[in-house]
């Protein structure tokens, strides 16, 4: 009985002694998939939204959005509403510079975490259309029509969110299904908060 006992606490003790560098590295493990649980990354894994992220890697806000610690909403364009765009809003797009392209990216970011349920109430509270206060600078107003919720730009244009509520660790990615801009293309706060070092001389193509 002796004999027994005391192997059976040896063998106690070499679990928790294999165990615990488990733990550790389970712990770490954790940390990292927190990490890489942010916005930017959300959208980059969603094959539907690659021309906007791509627009964003391009616009030096990728780092910012995948570091920062938020929160942010973000309205992301499918890229089926990139598709939709006119021969020569695509034109527009591809021949902007870092500036302009920073300027529509940003103009979809919001510095506070919206959840579909969270705007919705908020767009009722006062009175049926909301300001949201852009990264970029300008608004984008929130409403809702029927079960949707919709944005409109400055310049008229409006969307429907039709996917929503993908938490990330630092916010949260709505799908919208146009592509809205600002008013606007050469105003970018986003580069003077984050520090983006802007070239006005150097082209990128949304493609």
């Amino acid at each position: 009985m002796i004999l027994t006992f005391a192997i059976s606490c040896q063998d106690n003790n070499r679990q928790n002694q294999v165990e615990e560098p488990v733990m550790e590295e389970t712990t770490e493990m954790d940390m990292d998939e927190m990490d890489d649980d942010n916005v930017y990354t959300r959208m980059q894994e969603d094959d539907e939204l690659s021309t906007y992220s791509m627009g964003m890697t391009r616009a030096d806000l990728s780092d910012d959005l995948s570091e920062g610690e938020g929160p942010y909403t973000i309205f992301a364009p499918s890229d089926s509403a990139y598709e939709g765009l006119t021969q020569e809003e695509k034109d527009e797009l591809q021949n902007q510079n870092i500036q302009q392209l920073g300027a529509n990216t940003s103009y979809l970011v919001v510095e506070r975490e919206l959840t579909a349920d969270s705007l919705r109430r908020s767009i009722t509270n006062v009175g049926g259309e909301m300001e949201l206060i852009t990264m970029q600078g300008e608004q984008l107003m929130a409403s809702i029509q029927g079960d949707d919720i919709v944005l409109r730009d400055g310049n008229g244009t409006t969307a429907t969110v039709t996917e929503s509520d993908r938490i990330a660790s630092n916010g949260v990615v709505h799908v919208i299904d146009k592509v809205l801009r600002p008013v606007d293309i050469s105003r970018n706060d986003a580069s003077d908060l984050m520090g983006v070092d802007v070239d006005e001389n150097n082209g990128n193509n949304m493609n």
